[in-house]
């Protein structure tokens, strides 16, 4: 399952992300069911561990490190492959700027 985050537009948009998330395997982290959840929606967050969450107020989907997605990247064939190289540079990315922060404190 991938670290994945979309900016939800409106309650159809957010109808189509969460029911392409269910075909993909994804679930609600509070219930584990399948079920739509209500208009209001700002953001949906498919964890790697196949469970989604929300938010409502939108306030805090800058803060959250997963790869921000569209409902088309959901479609594309290539979404997988894609997904998982930017993940993996992302990654790899981090890794460096952690080493470099431990290189200049001499650690």
């Amino acid at each position: 399952m991938k670290a994945m985050k979309f900016r939800v537009k409106n309650e159809e948009h957010s109808k189509a992300i969460q029911e392409r998330l269910f075909d993909m395997g994804y679930r609600w982290e509070y219930d584990g069911n399948g079920t739509l959840i209500p208009d209001g929606v700002k953001g949906i967050y498919a964890h790697t561990d196949g469970c989604l969450s929300f938010s409502i107020l939108g306030d805090n989907f800058n803060n959250k490190p997963h790869l921000e997605c569209t409902l088309d990247d959901l479609y594309s064939p290539i979404a997988d492959d894609h997904i998982y190289k930017l993940e993996t540079m992302a990654k790899e990315m981090l890794e460096a700027i952690e080493q470099l922060k431990k290189d200049k404190h001499g650690e």
